[in-house]
Parts: C-alpha cells; structure tokens; sequence
C-alpha cells in the first residue's frame, strides 16, 4: 500500500511539473490567473452594456454594442494568454517583429478597416438610423436602412431588395435622409384643359386635400393670424395642352407620402369626372388631303 501511496506521489508530482512549464507561474497560480481574468472581463463587459444601453438612446446601439464587445474580449484575453508561456514567447515575437507585421496588415486590410472605422463613424455622428429611408446621391443606392453593421450596412427596397453598401461609401457621400425630418412637404400635380374652370379646379383640390386624415398643417402662429391658406394650389405652367396645377401638401411622416398622394389622384379625378373638368392628354388630328381627277 505504501509503495502504491509512493507511486502516486510521484506520478502527481511528475504531472504538476509537466502542466507547471505551460505557465508562467505554476499551473495553479496560472489557471487561477486566467480565470480571474476571464471573470474580470466578464463583469466589465457586462457593466459597461448597461452604462451604453442606459445613456444611449440610438437605434444605431448594437454597432456600438458589438465594437465595445470585442475590445473588451480581446484586452481581455490578451491579458490571460500572457499566463502561457508558448503564447508569450509567440508575443514577443510579434511584437519584435511588428515593424513588418503592421506594414503587411496595413496593406492587406486597409479597405477593412476604412470600413469599420466608418461604421463607427456612422453609430456616432448618426446620419441615419435604423428603419430611416436614405438615398445614396453618388452611386443611386436607396431604401430603408434594414442593417447596420460594422462593415456595411443593408438597405431595404419598397421590392424587398437589398442592397449591401460597404460603410466607407455611405461615410464619404452625399446621403439624402426622407425620414429625418419631422414633418414632409409633398407637391401634387396635375393638368386640366384649357376650357375647364380653372377656380373650381383648384377649390376641388384644395377641399379634397383638406379633408384627408393624412393631411398636416403646418402654418405657424404668425400665417394663421396672416390669413395663409393650409393648401396653396399654384398655377405651374401654361403648357401645351393643359394648365398644370401644382397643391403645396404636408404630412407628418415620410411613411405616409404615397398614401397621401395615391388618395389625393383617386378622389380629385373622380370629383373632376363629375364636374365636367377635364385632365387633357395629348392626341393629334390627321388631315388627309385627296386628289381630285
């Protein structure tokens, strides 16, 4: 039994010497280390989550979120490989050598990270946000901002398109945001001949306009008192078959444009339809002149 103690003394001893030249300290102390480390990391990720989520009020949040994810992790675990010695040596031969090392990764993923650096960018100075629509002015990309990751970000079309546009693009152009604004202005538009009633014409648009849930009114104080009228219905043009109209409309929301207008055209060519005002469209006479024998 003694003997049998004795082996298993030293076979324990023979294992603890083996597992102690993986670390820098002993393989307690190192796997305790580690540990510590990992668990520190855990608590400073998890407390700095909160601290974002809790100041941060931006639909942009999980790009912020998943940037401070990975400096935190990757300090961290940094932090635990200097306990193995092979990780270490393998340090210190990166850093001796991080002269060549910056110069290669530099090169290779240079467009990365302009990318990423955009991305960043872009979570910060905020744009556009999240279920925003926006129109790229330089390469004609738009729809609504479905995405936003650190790379790129995926725009949605009205056809359930997307399309994936690199975050340095969007950062060095001209983005034209329809959703930023409170309130929107829409123009409506059409033509009536030149022998209808030109009054009656813009009193049905007007009317109609007006009495649309979708309508805002966006006088201020000062045009009430001034007697500005909620719609202004211009003459746009004498042009060569009809008088082109234009209606000045607001809505509150980006959203609620196509319903405005799409209801606007249905109910203003009905009422014209009935009132004998006519939306002219261009046709052409054909003469044909015989030869008399």
């Amino acid at each position: 039994i003694k003997r049998n103690s004795f082996m298993e003394e030293i076979t324990f001893e023979m294992f603890m010497n083996w597992l102690d030249g993986f670390f820098v300290q002993s393989a307690v102390e190192g796997i305790l280390a580690i540990i510590l480390v990992l668990i520190v990391t855990l608590f400073c990720w998890k407390i700095a989550k909160k601290i974002i989520r809790k100041h941060l009020v931006n639909k942009n949040l999980d790009i912020i979120l998943n940037i401070t994810k990975i400096v935190i992790w990757t300090f961290g675990i940094l932090i635990a490989t200097r306990q193995i010695k092979a990780l270490q040596d393998l340090a210190l031969v990166l850093f001796s050598s991080s002269g060549v090392v910056v110069v290669v990764l530099g090169l290779s993923a240079q467009e990365t990270m302009s990318n990423i650096i955009s991305g960043v960018m872009i979570a910060w100075n905020k744009p556009f946000e999240i279920g925003d629509y926006i129109r790229c002015v330089d390469n004609n990309a738009e729809g609504y901002v479905h995405k936003i990751e650190l790379r790129y970000t995926i725009l949605r079309t009205f056809e359930n398109h997307l399309f994936v546009v690199p975050n340095s693009t969007l950062n060095t152009s001209v983005i034209e945001n329809y959703t930023m604004a409170e309130k929107q202005c829409v123009f409506f538009d059409v033509g009536i001949s030149y022998e209808s009633d030109l009054e009656r014409a813009i009193e049905i648009i007007r009317d109609i306009a007006l009495a649309h849930p979708l309508f805002y009114d966006a006088r201020t104080k000062e045009d009430i008192e001034n007697g500005v009228e909620p719609v202004t219905v211009r003459v746009q043009a004498l042009a060569d078959f009809s008088v082109n109209l234009r209606a000045v409309l607001w809505v509150e929301s980006f959203n609620q444009r196509g319903s405005y207008l799409s209801d606007l055209r249905k109910a203003v060519k009905l009422q014209f339809d009935k009132e004998g005002i006519e939306i002219p469209y261009p046709y052409q006479n054909t003469i044909i002149h015989t030869k008399e024998k």
